[in-house]
Protein backbone atom coordinates (compact mmCIF):
# COMPACT_ATOMS: atom_id res chain seq x y z
CA UNK A 1 0.00 0.00 0.00
CA UNK A 2 2.64 2.34 0.58
CA UNK A 3 4.12 1.99 -3.21
CA UNK A 4 0.69 2.58 -4.17
CA UNK A 5 -0.10 5.71 -1.58
CA UNK A 6 3.29 7.00 -3.40
CA UNK A 7 2.70 6.70 -6.75
CA UNK A 8 -0.81 8.51 -5.91
CA UNK A 9 1.47 11.52 -4.56
CA UNK A 10 0.60 10.89 -1.36
CA UNK A 11 2.68 11.39 1.71
CA UNK A 12 2.37 9.42 5.40
CA UNK A 13 1.10 12.44 8.19
CA UNK A 14 0.15 9.88 10.79
CA UNK A 15 -0.10 6.30 11.05
CA UNK A 16 -2.21 5.56 8.19
CA UNK A 17 -3.34 8.46 7.31
CA UNK A 18 -1.84 10.64 4.10
CA UNK A 19 -1.86 13.49 2.31
CA UNK A 20 -1.91 14.72 -0.74
CA UNK A 21 0.30 18.45 -0.33
CA UNK A 22 -0.96 19.84 -3.87
CA UNK A 23 -4.63 18.94 -2.76
CA UNK A 24 -4.86 19.18 0.77
CA UNK A 25 -6.95 16.08 0.92
CA UNK A 26 -6.76 13.89 3.34
CA UNK A 27 -6.21 9.71 2.43
CA UNK A 28 -6.57 6.48 4.76
CA UNK A 29 -5.41 2.94 3.83
CA UNK A 30 -8.29 1.04 4.95
CA UNK A 31 -7.77 -3.31 4.30
CA UNK A 32 -6.56 -2.95 0.54
CA UNK A 33 -8.03 0.17 0.25
CA UNK A 34 -6.64 3.77 0.07
CA UNK A 35 -9.73 6.20 0.62
CA UNK A 36 -10.04 9.87 1.01
CA UNK A 37 -11.22 11.22 3.68
CA UNK A 38 -14.47 13.68 3.86
CA UNK A 39 -14.28 16.96 6.18
CA UNK A 40 -16.07 15.44 9.28
CA UNK A 41 -13.73 12.75 9.42
CA UNK A 42 -10.88 14.78 9.96
CA UNK A 43 -12.35 17.65 11.59
CA UNK A 44 -13.51 17.39 15.34
CA UNK A 45 -14.11 21.08 15.96
CA UNK A 46 -11.00 21.35 18.21
CA UNK A 47 -8.68 24.32 18.06
CA UNK A 48 -5.95 25.68 19.76
CA UNK A 49 -5.36 28.87 21.04
CA UNK A 50 -2.69 31.56 19.33
CA UNK A 51 0.94 31.29 21.16
CA UNK A 52 1.45 34.33 23.08
CA UNK A 53 3.81 37.29 21.62
CA UNK A 54 6.03 37.19 24.77
CA UNK A 55 6.16 33.60 25.36
CA UNK A 56 5.99 31.59 22.22
CA UNK A 57 8.93 29.08 22.53
CA UNK A 58 7.57 28.22 26.39
CA UNK A 59 3.86 27.67 24.68
CA UNK A 60 5.34 25.54 22.13
CA UNK A 61 7.39 23.60 24.74
CA UNK A 62 4.07 23.13 26.79
CA UNK A 63 2.25 21.29 24.54
CA UNK A 64 5.29 19.46 23.44
CA UNK A 65 5.95 18.42 26.98
CA UNK A 66 2.12 17.01 27.10
CA UNK A 67 2.69 14.70 23.99
CA UNK A 68 3.79 10.81 24.74
CA UNK A 69 5.52 8.47 22.36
Amino acid sequence: MLRKAASMGLQRCAGNTFICESTRDFWQVRGNKIVRLVGNEIDNGESLAAAPQDNPAGFLEDILGDLTF
